[in-house]
């Protein structure tokens, strides 16, 4: 799994980004993405160390699937608030 950022200053900081705007056919696709996101950004915690890591998730959706992707969205965030 690779980041798609990652910025040394006094701390990893880790960046995922998700573009979740196609049609509804995307869905799968979108709640993979997020998902696969939130693995890497538990991955840079436990190599990283959890001090010395912050992490963001950067994503664009449609209304339509970001409700869609809500729980996988969450799922991340919590990774991202704990790091």
């Amino acid at each position: 799994m690779v980041a798609d950022l990652v910025l040394r200053n006094g701390a990893y900081h880790i960046i995922e980004t998700v573009d979740a705007s196609g049609d509804e056919h995307s869905r799968r696709k979108a709640v993979v993405d997020v998902a696969l996101s939130a693995l890497v950004l538990e991955r840079a915690r436990m190599k990283f160390g959890e001090q010395s890591t912050r992490a963001r998730l950067v994503y664009t959706a449609s209304a339509a699937l970001e409700h869609i992707a809500q729980p996988s969205l969450e799922a991340a965030s919590i990774k991202a608030q704990s790091l």
